[in-house]
């Protein structure tokens, strides 16, 4: 580095061509020699963690304090499309109120038929958006909707399509057993509804 220095330096005769503070900057981690490691998150809090082979950063980005964070509770995600078939979220099909209540502590309901977990938004094909469960006349599961973000919307077709495949002839609806997903029209919203449910 210092040979690559005094040749740029030399060649137009000046030796002050960077300025004093890149200087300095350039010298001390060339004499100090050090390498940084990765700054983890612990507790929430900022730390440097000891060097670990193999995993050290490199140039100024090892000034640079980076965070990790992995969420205590991972809102629910479509990883095997099938998965919709049985239920959402830990629940199945036609699981109780009562069911819904004892897994979620939080659960609060709203205008009289829509429930929501407490925990917030939830994760459908790779989106967070806003989300409600809703029970038949008889309190059974039977329907889930999602409220994405306006800037959202327009993504949401799209990644329903690359997570579950192809839809069903030309409309946003996929149909698995007796599983429907819909996206509404301009991705407004996306349900999941159990048929075998909700007719009863």
């Amino acid at each position: 580095m210092a040979e690559i220095l005094d040749t740029c330096a030399g060649s137009d005769g000046s030796g002050d061509w960077l300025p004093q503070s890149v200087t300095t900057m350039i010298s001390d981690i060339e004499s100090e020699g050090a390498e940084l490691s990765d700054v983890e998150d612990s507790d929430n809090e900022v730390g440097v963690s000891t060097p670990r082979p193999g995993k050290q950063r490199r140039g100024l980005s090892r000034f640079i304090p980076t965070r990790r964070r992995e969420p205590d509770d991972a809102p629910p995600t479509v990883v095997d499309p099938g998965a919709i078939e049985i239920g959402w979220n830990g629940l199945e099909w036609g699981a109780t109120v009562a069911e819904f209540r004892a897994r979620f502590s939080g659960a609060t309901q709203q205008n009289g038929e829509w429930w929501l977990t407490g925990l917030g938004p939830e994760t459908f094909c790779g989106i967070v958006m806003a989300t409600q469960y809703a029970f038949n006349g008889r309190g059974a599961l039977c329907l889930v909707v999602f409220y994405p973000e306006p800037e959202d919307r327009e993504q949401l077709p799209v990644a329903v399509l690359g997570t579950l495949g192809a839809p069903d002839g030309h409309a946003t609806k996929w149909t698995r057993g007796d599983v429907v997903v819909d996206v509404k029209v301009a991705g407004v919203a996306a349900s999941i509804t159990h048929l075998g449910f909700d007719a009863r």
